[in-house]
Parts: C-alpha cells; sequence; structure tokens
C-alpha cells in the first residue's frame, strides 16, 4: 500500500521517504486498515518538531524528559532541546511531562500559546514514596483523580518509576475525559507485566 507513494516521492522535490518517515507511515496504515486498536501509542523520532509522527492528531501527548542524548540533531543547550521536543505538542491537546528546569519553561511556553494544558509530574501529579525491592520497585502516587499506594514495577531505577507514573497519568487522563473503562487491578496488573 504505501511502496507506490513512496516511489512517488522519489523524483519530486521533496525527495525519497526517510526510512523512519516510511515506517511511520506502514504503521498508520496497519493500524488504521489492518489491525484497528482502541489506543495506539505512537514513539516520535529524535526530535519532534520535525518529525514524521506530526501528521497525527493524538488524544493527549506525553513528554518524559530533556536530556543531552542526540545534541548533534537537536541543539547544544538543554532549551534547544527542549524547544525541538515541544514540536510535538498539538494545538488543544493536552501534554503529560516529567521535564524539569529551564527545559520546563521551554516546553510550558509551547503549550501555553498552543493551549494545551499541563500536567507536570510533582505539581499535578506525585510520586509519594519509592521503595526498592529485589525484583523492581514499590511506589505510591497521587493523580488528580485518584491516590495508589503499593503500586509495584519489576524495573529497577527511579527513572522506570517515572516513567510509569507518567503512563499512570496517561491512563488516568483517558479514564476521566475519553471514557476509557480502566480499572485499578488493570493498572496493577500491567505494571507488574511491564519489562
Amino acid at each position: 500500500t504505501v511502496k507506490p507513494f513512496a516511489e512517488g516521492l522519489i523524483d519530486s522535490e521533496m525527495g525519497a521517504p526517510t526510512e523512519f518517515e516510511l515506517i511511520t507511515m506502514m504503521a498508520i496504515v496497519y493500524f488504521a486498515k489492518i489491525r484497528p486498536c482502541d489506543i495506539i501509542l505512537f514513539e516520535v523520532g529524535l526530535g519532534g518538531r520535525f518529525d514524521s509522527t506530526n501528521v497525527i492528531q493524538p488524544m493527549l501527548s506525553v513528554i518524559t524528559n530533556v536530556g543531552h542524548d542526540h545534541m548533534q540533531q537537536l541543539g547544544s543547550t538543554l532549551k534547544e532541546i527542549a524547544y525541538e521536543k515541544a514540536g510535538i505538542i498539538k494545538q488543544g491537546v493536552p501534554l503529560i511531562t516529567a521535564v524539569e528546569g529551564e527545559a520546563f519553561e521551554v516546553i510550558e511556553a509551547t503549550a501555553k500559546e498552543r493551549h494545551a494544558k499541563v500536567y507536570q509530574l510533582g505539581e499535578a501529579f506525585k510520586i509519594n514514596s519509592i521503595t526498592p525491592e529485589q525484583f523492581g520497585e514499590r511506589f505510591d502516587v497521587a493523580t488528580p483523580f485518584h491516590v495508589y499506594e503499593g503500586l509495584n514495577i519489576e524495573m529497577t531505577g527511579h527513572h522506570q518509576v517515572k516513567n510509569a507514573t507518567l503512563a499512570l497519568m496517561a491512563v488516568e487522563y483517558l479514564k476521566m475525559f475519553s471514557a476509557f473503562i480502566i480499572e485499578e487491578k488493570h493498572i496493577r496488573s500491567g505494571f507488574k507485566k511491564t519489562f
């Protein structure tokens, strides 16, 4: 399905699509026509601003963090990198993030311009405690909608707890504003199965 369109671009002013652009389009066709799903999670490529996934109008966006990875492509400062990553923020689409400091200021400014509500870890939702366990982490989370105690993941590290908490906030948002039926037992079970 995608190949004729990709080949048609080779001699155009845009040129041949990149591998990532092809894979993105194949995924869109696959999940739209061949194997429809209730929710599809798309991960952007390196940045965000010029990313091929920007053709998608999401239900919500997540920016986990802004670090010094991919500096050659995204910029030499956290602010420059945050500017590129903020490119995924869409008009009126809420954003869930764990970004902090000067990078968050850039993210927040873009979200404000685009009227996107921001749910920031540490502000709108919080990790109340983390306890290392033999095979993972145990933690408590408070979202604007619910308090979860004794959540378990079988991955180690504070960053894993942060990522799980962002996923939890995304689930909470979908439950609250898109009427998805996701119960606490589903969340706990999902966390236990994640690797």
